[in-house]
């Protein structure tokens, strides 16, 4: 219970320091991104993936569980969109550039993301009990879009080579994503 309310409470505290940090309030468009910022928020995307696919774990059916599996599924989305801001823009990078972009990729994936969306299909039954079926449908269709925008500005500034292994990423993504809402689904 008290490590349940702790990670409720840093979850609530991620929250509140992403939107009201200085200089996180409001997204600024139009502004040049480097290397750097894409990197950053790449890590912060899988930072989030962490959190959530920890808390998706844990999940036994309690509301407060529930209401922290939204929050940090909100932050994901967040940093997905950050990371998406920031790749389109960056300028096009060298292989250096590039490499450091796939590395960055790693992080996350790949057993990582069948992982989580296993653990999301395997608490379908736990999701259906507490009327949760719909938001969870949801979460796996606006993740599932924001993997897939986060990929195509990403191409757009990687060599033809790691374009191409995006690629394929995407389409073994959209997979797992695809099985996962298809459980949902029935």
């Amino acid at each position: 219970m008290f490590v349940e309310k702790s990670i409720t409470f840093f979850t609530i505290l991620l929250f509140i320091f992403r939107f009201f940090a200085p200089g996180h309030a409001l997204p600024t468009l139009g502004t040049s991104k480097s290397l750097e910022d894409v990197l950053t928020n790449i890590n912060a995307v899988a930072d989030s993936y962490v959190i959530f696919h920890g808390s998706i774990q844990k999940y036994h059916g309690g509301p407060e569980s529930l209401s922290t599996l939204q929050l940090q599924e909100s932050i994901v989305e967040d940093h997905l969109t950050d990371s998406i801001d920031a790749a389109a823009g960056c300028p096009p990078l060298d292989d250096t550039g590039s490499k450091q972009i796939m590395t960055a990729l790693g992080k996350p994936y790949p057993t990582f993301m069948s992982e989580l969306l296993g653990n999301i299909t395997e608490k379908k039954p736990i999701f259906e009990r507490n009327s949760a079926k719909p938001a969870v449908l949801e979460w796996l269709r606006r993740l599932r879009r924001l993997s897939n925008e986060l990929p195509d500005a990403l191409e757009r500034i990687t060599v033809d080579s790691d374009s191409k292994e995006i690629e394929k990423g995407v389409e073994w993504s959209n997979t797992l994503f695809g099985m996962a809402l298809d459980a949902y689904k029935a």
